[in-house]
């Protein structure tokens, strides 16, 4: 369960060796196991604010296009209005 939650996290395979040799080794290797997942959080948060900008620009992206439909829906109907 560890192994799964941590790759889809986007823990680096070689990251999770790491952890995995540190965590065999003992006690004496906590220091180095929290400085470890600090770095891989560290990873996750920028990728989750660059997901969260691109996410943004999406969301920007389909108002602004469906705000265009909108108006193209009201000059045909005012169009039709008219007629």
């Amino acid at each position: 369960e560890f192994v799964r939650c941590f790759r889809s996290a986007g823990m680096r395979v070689e990251a999770l060796i790491e952890y995995i040799h540190l965590l065999e080794e003992g006690d004496e290797t906590i220091d180095a196991r929290v400085i470890l997942l600090t770095e891989q959080l560290e990873d996750l948060d920028a990728r989750i604010y660059e997901l969260n900008k691109a996410r943004e620009r999406l969301d920007f992206k389909i108002k602004n296009y469906q705000g265009i439909i909108v108006n193209k829906e009201h000059e045909l109907f005012d169009k039709e209005q008219i007629k």
